[in-house]
């Protein structure tokens, strides 16, 4: 049998818990390490992408462009997009996601602006709306984020004030561009993504609980030890 005086016990308890804390904050959270990479089309995260068949001529512009991976300045890099004749601005357009994710900042690799065409075929203004099913359905996530690209071919990171958690889509409200466009309405935006992790797997939240709830259930008992 080992004796322990009192302060040796809170010593064991501190560094126990201490210990079993730590092992549920690595088991519960480690994926977040290595989960955190961008979300786009390029690497699956992003699986599709509609219009509603409202916006573009169809079987003349390509807005599937906006998630195949690409982000050059050559033309087959871009997505081309237009109003249809007798409508008008915004081009709205919902991008799928492979799974729940937390997202952290929007991405855009945009198309020339009025500085570097009299064209000016970029976007300018547009929002995004996040919502926790696919298609723009389910329960609306926060308020939407607006934002201002900037006339430049580099690549643009709009950072949100907080994380949007358990997102599967978004729908991306294009509301101005720089200039008239090529032809009438006629717009391009090269890419879009977002940075952020997968929503972490229940299993996994549960693995972090149960190892606290162990830490401080381990903690009593030796307390209790302790007081004898």
């Amino acid at each position: 049998m080992i004796c322990t005086n009192k302060r040796q016990n809170q010593a064991i308890i501190t560094s126990l818990v201490s210990s079993a804390c730590l092992a549920a904050l690595t088991f519960g959270f480690s994926e977040k390490a290595s989960a955190a990479a961008t979300v786009w089309g390029g690497n699956g995260a992003i699986t599709s992408i509609t219009d509603g068949g409202n916006y573009r001529y169809e079987g003349r512009l390509n807005s599937s462009r906006l998630i195949n991976g690409l982000t050059g300045n050559a033309a087959n890099n871009n997505a081309y997009m237009s109003v249809r004749a007798g409508q008008s601005l915004p081009l709205e357009f919902t991008l799928n996601l492979d799974q729940s994710y937390i997202l952290e900042d929007f991405v855009l690799w945009n198309d020339r602006g009025g500085s570097q065409n009299a064209l000016g075929d970029g976007l300018r203004e547009f929002s995004i709306a996040f919502y926790s099913e696919e298609d723009g359905s389910g329960t609306k996530i926060g308020d939407d984020f607006d934002g201002v690209a900037a006339d430049s071919f580099s690549e643009q990171t709009f950072n949100f004030d907080s994380p949007y958690i358990g997102v599967q889509s978004v729908v991306l409200t294009m509301n101005t561009f720089y200039g008239p466009g090529g032809q009438p309405n006629f717009h391009q935006v090269r890419e879009v993504g977002f940075n952020g992790e997968p929503v972490p797997e229940p299993l996994t939240i549960m693995g972090a609980g149960v190892a606290i709830a162990f830490g401080a259930s381990f903690k009593r008992k030796l307390a209790k030890k302790a007081t004898k």
